[in-house]
């Protein structure tokens, strides 16, 4: 648990400083999250067939929603938003 709070701050102090148009929304006690594709289409993900307990998804309304590693935040950031 205290290695994914820090991840989880890690992750939003990179989100803040590198990509400050991006919205984070967190969420607990859910268990599907659905994206919503600016063409219209949605993307639903069942948070029970993921195996990460502490995980965060990227999505930039184009693109699928990606899980990332939170470790290596900075450069799974670069690579998603960069295509």
């Amino acid at each position: 648990i205290h290695d994914c709070f820090y991840q989880m701050r890690n992750s939003m102090n990179v989100l803040k400083q590198y990509y400050p148009h991006v919205k984070a929304i967190e969420v607990k006690n859910s268990r599907y999250i659905v994206f919503k594709k600016v063409n219209g289409n949605t993307t639903c993900i069942d948070l029970n067939n993921e195996n990460d307990q502490c995980g965060i998804f990227i999505f930039d309304g184009i693109q699928l929603p990606k899980l990332v590693d939170m470790t290596n935040i900075d450069s799974e950031l670069g690579f998603y938003f960069s295509k």
